[in-house]
Protein backbone atom coordinates (compact mmCIF):
# COMPACT_ATOMS: atom_id res chain seq x y z
CA UNK A 1 0.00 0.00 0.00
CA UNK A 2 1.34 3.43 -0.88
CA UNK A 3 2.46 5.81 1.86
CA UNK A 4 0.20 8.54 0.45
CA UNK A 5 -2.84 6.36 1.21
CA UNK A 6 -2.38 7.43 4.86
CA UNK A 7 -3.06 11.06 4.00
CA UNK A 8 -4.97 11.01 0.71
CA UNK A 9 -7.90 8.91 -0.39
CA UNK A 10 -6.80 8.44 -3.99
CA UNK A 11 -3.91 6.15 -4.85
CA UNK A 12 -1.37 7.15 -7.48
CA UNK A 13 -1.55 4.45 -10.13
CA UNK A 14 -0.35 3.60 -13.61
CA UNK A 15 -2.56 0.72 -14.75
CA UNK A 16 -2.44 -1.52 -11.64
CA UNK A 17 0.98 -0.29 -10.50
CA UNK A 18 0.64 1.70 -7.28
CA UNK A 19 3.18 4.48 -6.76
CA UNK A 20 4.27 6.09 -3.50
CA UNK A 21 4.33 9.64 -4.85
CA UNK A 22 3.60 11.40 -8.12
CA UNK A 23 6.07 14.27 -8.18
CA UNK A 24 4.70 15.94 -11.29
CA UNK A 25 2.10 15.14 -13.90
CA UNK A 26 0.97 16.99 -16.98
CA UNK A 27 -1.56 16.51 -19.75
CA UNK A 28 -1.51 18.09 -23.18
CA UNK A 29 -4.29 18.44 -25.74
CA UNK A 30 -3.47 19.68 -29.23
CA UNK A 31 -4.93 19.93 -32.71
CA UNK A 32 -3.62 20.69 -36.19
CA UNK A 33 -5.19 22.33 -39.19
CA UNK A 34 -4.94 20.89 -42.66
CA UNK A 35 -3.21 23.05 -45.20
CA UNK A 36 -3.91 22.66 -48.90
CA UNK A 37 -2.22 25.05 -51.34
CA UNK A 38 -4.32 26.63 -54.07
CA UNK A 39 -3.65 29.19 -56.79
CA UNK A 40 -1.33 32.13 -56.12
CA UNK A 41 0.32 30.45 -53.12
CA UNK A 42 -2.61 30.72 -50.73
CA UNK A 43 -3.46 27.89 -48.36
CA UNK A 44 -6.93 26.65 -47.60
CA UNK A 45 -7.37 25.46 -44.01
CA UNK A 46 -10.68 23.65 -43.93
CA UNK A 47 -10.29 20.88 -41.35
CA UNK A 48 -9.02 20.54 -37.81
CA UNK A 49 -7.52 17.24 -36.75
CA UNK A 50 -7.57 16.61 -33.00
CA UNK A 51 -4.39 14.86 -31.87
CA UNK A 52 -4.51 12.22 -29.13
CA UNK A 53 -3.95 13.48 -25.58
CA UNK A 54 -0.40 13.06 -24.26
CA UNK A 55 0.74 12.85 -20.65
CA UNK A 56 3.96 13.03 -18.71
CA UNK A 57 4.40 11.77 -15.18
CA UNK A 58 7.36 11.83 -12.79
CA UNK A 59 7.03 9.53 -9.82
CA UNK A 60 8.74 7.95 -6.86
CA UNK A 61 8.71 4.52 -5.28
CA UNK A 62 10.78 4.21 -2.14
CA UNK A 63 12.27 1.19 -0.43
CA UNK A 64 11.40 2.60 3.01
CA UNK A 65 9.36 0.16 5.04
CA UNK A 66 6.23 1.47 6.69
CA UNK A 67 4.40 -1.25 8.52
CA UNK A 68 2.20 1.48 9.97
CA UNK A 69 0.64 1.74 6.52
CA UNK A 70 -0.43 -1.87 6.86
CA UNK A 71 -1.51 -1.27 10.45
CA UNK A 72 0.92 -3.80 11.96
CA UNK A 73 3.98 -2.08 13.45
CA UNK A 74 6.08 1.04 13.20
CA UNK A 75 9.08 1.34 10.93
CA UNK A 76 11.40 -1.63 10.61
CA UNK A 77 14.81 -1.43 12.23
CA UNK A 78 16.72 -0.59 9.08
CA UNK A 79 13.90 1.26 7.32
CA UNK A 80 14.81 -0.35 3.98
CA UNK A 81 14.29 -3.69 2.31
CA UNK A 82 17.25 -5.99 1.94
CA UNK A 83 17.99 -8.81 -0.45
CA UNK A 84 17.38 -9.27 -4.14
CA UNK A 85 13.92 -7.69 -4.21
CA UNK A 86 12.69 -4.28 -3.18
CA UNK A 87 9.61 -2.16 -3.92
CA UNK A 88 11.59 0.16 -6.20
CA UNK A 89 13.08 -2.72 -8.18
CA UNK A 90 9.72 -4.51 -8.38
CA UNK A 91 7.86 -1.41 -9.58
CA UNK A 92 10.56 -0.67 -12.17
CA UNK A 93 10.21 -4.22 -13.52
CA UNK A 94 6.41 -3.79 -13.54
CA UNK A 95 6.72 -0.55 -15.53
CA UNK A 96 9.13 -2.17 -18.01
CA UNK A 97 6.71 -5.07 -18.44
CA UNK A 98 3.81 -2.67 -19.02
CA UNK A 99 5.87 -0.89 -21.69
CA UNK A 100 6.86 -4.15 -23.39
CA UNK A 101 3.28 -5.49 -23.45
CA UNK A 102 2.08 -2.54 -25.56
CA UNK A 103 -1.44 -2.88 -24.13
CA UNK A 104 -3.77 -0.02 -23.29
CA UNK A 105 -4.80 0.70 -19.69
CA UNK A 106 -6.43 3.33 -17.50
CA UNK A 107 -4.22 6.19 -16.32
CA UNK A 108 -5.37 7.81 -13.07
CA UNK A 109 -4.29 11.43 -12.82
CA UNK A 110 -5.16 14.08 -10.30
CA UNK A 111 -7.89 15.76 -12.36
CA UNK A 112 -9.26 12.85 -14.34
CA UNK A 113 -8.89 9.21 -15.33
CA UNK A 114 -8.07 8.44 -18.97
CA UNK A 115 -9.02 5.21 -20.75
CA UNK A 116 -7.06 3.49 -23.56
CA UNK A 117 -3.68 4.95 -22.68
CA UNK A 118 -0.37 3.41 -23.75
CA UNK A 119 3.09 3.86 -22.24
CA UNK A 120 5.36 5.37 -24.91
CA UNK A 121 8.58 6.08 -23.04
CA UNK A 122 10.07 5.37 -19.66
CA UNK A 123 13.25 6.57 -17.99
CA UNK A 124 14.73 6.32 -14.52
CA UNK A 125 17.73 7.85 -12.84
CA UNK A 126 19.67 7.16 -9.68
CA UNK A 127 22.59 8.73 -7.93
CA UNK A 128 24.38 8.22 -4.62
CA UNK A 129 21.52 9.87 -2.71
CA UNK A 130 18.66 8.03 -4.42
CA UNK A 131 19.91 4.46 -4.61
CA UNK A 132 17.12 3.19 -2.32
CA UNK A 133 14.30 4.59 -4.43
CA UNK A 134 12.98 4.66 -7.96
CA UNK A 135 12.69 8.09 -9.57
CA UNK A 136 11.13 7.74 -13.00
CA UNK A 137 9.57 9.74 -15.80
CA UNK A 138 6.98 8.24 -18.13
CA UNK A 139 5.26 9.53 -21.26
CA UNK A 140 1.81 8.29 -22.26
CA UNK A 141 -0.61 8.81 -25.13
CA UNK A 142 -4.28 8.02 -25.60
CA UNK A 143 -4.79 5.27 -28.14
CA UNK A 144 -7.51 6.24 -30.61
CA UNK A 145 -9.46 3.10 -31.38
CA UNK A 146 -11.61 3.17 -34.49
CA UNK A 147 -14.55 0.80 -34.50
CA UNK A 148 -15.40 -1.47 -37.35
CA UNK A 149 -18.72 -1.38 -39.14
CA UNK A 150 -20.05 -3.21 -42.16
CA UNK A 151 -21.62 -1.21 -44.94
CA UNK A 152 -24.28 -3.11 -46.84
CA UNK A 153 -24.88 -1.78 -50.31
CA UNK A 154 -27.87 -2.44 -52.47
CA UNK A 155 -27.52 -4.60 -55.54
CA UNK A 156 -26.35 -2.48 -58.48
CA UNK A 157 -28.98 -2.12 -61.17
CA UNK A 158 -27.83 -0.33 -64.31
CA UNK A 159 -31.39 0.57 -65.34
CA UNK A 160 -31.83 2.59 -62.10
CA UNK A 161 -28.77 4.67 -62.91
CA UNK A 162 -29.89 5.20 -66.50
CA UNK A 163 -33.33 6.38 -65.33
CA UNK A 164 -31.77 8.88 -62.94
CA UNK A 165 -29.63 10.36 -65.72
CA UNK A 166 -32.51 10.85 -68.23
CA UNK A 167 -33.20 14.51 -68.93
CA UNK A 168 -36.27 16.07 -67.43
CA UNK A 169 -37.70 18.66 -69.78
CA UNK A 170 -38.76 21.02 -67.03
CA UNK A 171 -35.82 20.61 -64.66
CA UNK A 172 -32.82 19.62 -66.73
CA UNK A 173 -30.63 16.63 -65.83
CA UNK A 174 -31.45 14.76 -62.66
CA UNK A 175 -28.70 14.43 -60.10
CA UNK A 176 -27.13 11.05 -59.50
CA UNK A 177 -27.67 9.97 -55.92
Amino acid sequence: MAITKLFFRKENKIADIVLDVVIEESASASARMTSNPVEKGADINDHIIVDPMTFTMSGLVTDAVSNAVDGIQGLADTGVYTGQTSPSRDKWNDLLKLHAERESFTLEQGLRNYENVVLLSLSESQNKDTSKALFFTATFQVLNIVGQSAVVSQQFNSSDVAAMAEPDVLVGLKRLL
